[in-house]
Protein backbone atom coordinates (compact mmCIF):
# COMPACT_ATOMS: atom_id res chain seq x y z
CA UNK A 1 0.00 0.00 0.00
CA UNK A 2 2.88 2.16 0.65
CA UNK A 3 4.45 1.34 -2.03
CA UNK A 4 1.33 2.55 -4.65
CA UNK A 5 1.10 5.52 -2.49
CA UNK A 6 4.60 6.91 -3.61
CA UNK A 7 3.74 5.84 -7.05
CA UNK A 8 1.08 7.78 -6.79
CA UNK A 9 2.62 10.98 -5.26
CA UNK A 10 5.65 10.65 -7.93
CA UNK A 11 3.27 10.32 -10.82
CA UNK A 12 0.69 13.15 -9.83
CA UNK A 13 4.10 15.09 -9.37
CA UNK A 14 5.47 14.39 -12.95
CA UNK A 15 2.20 15.20 -14.43
CA UNK A 16 1.48 18.27 -12.90
CA UNK A 17 5.40 18.92 -13.62
CA UNK A 18 5.03 18.46 -17.28
CA UNK A 19 1.60 20.50 -17.60
CA UNK A 20 4.35 23.21 -15.63
CA UNK A 21 6.51 23.38 -18.32
CA UNK A 22 3.52 23.84 -20.70
CA UNK A 23 4.46 27.52 -20.82
CA UNK A 24 7.56 27.11 -22.65
CA UNK A 25 5.37 27.00 -25.45
CA UNK A 26 3.08 29.75 -24.96
CA UNK A 27 4.81 32.42 -26.49
CA UNK A 28 5.24 30.24 -30.12
CA UNK A 29 1.74 31.47 -31.11
CA UNK A 30 2.22 35.02 -32.60
CA UNK A 31 -1.53 35.97 -32.50
CA UNK A 32 -1.49 39.37 -30.47
CA UNK A 33 -4.67 40.39 -31.78
CA UNK A 34 -8.73 40.35 -29.83
CA UNK A 35 -10.99 37.87 -30.22
CA UNK A 36 -12.73 37.88 -33.19
CA UNK A 37 -16.57 37.64 -33.05
CA UNK A 38 -18.11 38.49 -29.83
CA UNK A 39 -21.38 37.17 -30.93
CA UNK A 40 -20.86 34.06 -28.90
CA UNK A 41 -19.48 34.74 -25.28
CA UNK A 42 -16.09 32.90 -24.48
CA UNK A 43 -16.19 31.32 -21.31
CA UNK A 44 -12.55 30.65 -21.06
CA UNK A 45 -11.67 34.25 -21.23
CA UNK A 46 -8.45 33.58 -23.29
CA UNK A 47 -8.27 34.39 -27.36
CA UNK A 48 -5.19 32.25 -28.37
CA UNK A 49 -3.88 29.27 -27.67
CA UNK A 50 -0.81 30.92 -26.80
CA UNK A 51 -3.23 32.19 -23.97
CA UNK A 52 -4.78 28.96 -23.11
CA UNK A 53 -1.38 27.48 -22.66
CA UNK A 54 -0.58 29.98 -20.40
CA UNK A 55 -3.40 30.11 -18.10
CA UNK A 56 -3.39 26.13 -17.85
CA UNK A 57 0.21 26.68 -16.79
CA UNK A 58 -0.53 28.92 -14.14
CA UNK A 59 -2.98 26.53 -12.78
CA UNK A 60 -1.07 23.88 -13.08
CA UNK A 61 1.79 25.44 -10.96
CA UNK A 62 -0.11 26.66 -7.92
CA UNK A 63 -2.31 23.35 -7.67
CA UNK A 64 1.57 21.57 -7.65
CA UNK A 65 2.89 23.96 -5.21
CA UNK A 66 -0.07 22.73 -3.26
CA UNK A 67 -0.20 19.33 -3.72
CA UNK A 68 3.98 19.77 -2.74
CA UNK A 69 3.05 21.37 0.93
CA UNK A 70 0.71 19.03 1.18
CA UNK A 71 3.00 16.64 0.54
CA UNK A 72 5.79 17.98 2.58
CA UNK A 73 3.32 18.19 5.97
CA UNK A 74 2.36 14.24 5.39
CA UNK A 75 5.88 13.52 4.81
CA UNK A 76 6.47 15.07 8.35
CA UNK A 77 3.31 13.53 9.80
CA UNK A 78 5.40 10.41 8.70
CA UNK A 79 8.80 11.19 10.55
CA UNK A 80 6.71 12.16 13.84
CA UNK A 81 4.89 9.19 14.00
CA UNK A 82 7.59 6.97 13.20
CA UNK A 83 8.25 5.75 16.66
CA UNK A 84 12.04 5.46 15.87
CA UNK A 85 11.48 2.87 13.16
CA UNK A 86 14.47 3.30 10.47
CA UNK A 87 12.18 1.69 8.14
CA UNK A 88 9.53 4.51 8.75
CA UNK A 89 11.92 7.11 9.04
CA UNK A 90 13.59 6.49 5.55
CA UNK A 91 10.18 6.47 3.75
CA UNK A 92 9.30 9.72 5.39
CA UNK A 93 12.48 11.40 4.60
CA UNK A 94 12.03 10.27 0.74
CA UNK A 95 8.65 11.61 0.90
CA UNK A 96 9.89 14.79 1.91
CA UNK A 97 12.77 14.79 -0.22
CA UNK A 98 10.43 14.23 -3.51
CA UNK A 99 7.97 17.17 -2.33
CA UNK A 100 11.16 19.03 -2.09
CA UNK A 101 12.35 17.86 -5.68
CA UNK A 102 8.58 18.88 -7.06
CA UNK A 103 8.62 21.82 -5.87
CA UNK A 104 12.04 22.87 -6.86
CA UNK A 105 11.05 22.25 -10.27
CA UNK A 106 8.34 24.05 -10.39
CA UNK A 107 9.54 27.33 -9.04
CA UNK A 108 12.49 26.19 -11.87
CA UNK A 109 9.67 26.20 -14.35
CA UNK A 110 8.16 29.10 -13.86
CA UNK A 111 11.58 31.17 -14.04
CA UNK A 112 12.68 29.69 -17.50
CA UNK A 113 8.82 30.50 -18.75
CA UNK A 114 9.51 34.30 -17.21
CA UNK A 115 13.48 34.06 -18.52
CA UNK A 116 12.02 32.65 -22.45
CA UNK A 117 9.33 35.97 -21.99
CA UNK A 118 11.54 38.64 -21.48
CA UNK A 119 14.27 36.89 -23.80
CA UNK A 120 11.10 36.83 -26.66
CA UNK A 121 9.53 40.41 -25.88
CA UNK A 122 12.56 41.79 -25.99
CA UNK A 123 13.91 41.07 -29.41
Amino acid sequence: MKKRAGFIFKSLFVIILITGFLGLFVYADDDSGTCAGDEIPNPLGVCTFSELAYSIAELSSALGSAVAVIVMIYGAWQYTTSGGNPEQIKAAKSTMFWAAVGLGLLILAGGIIAYIQTFLTTT
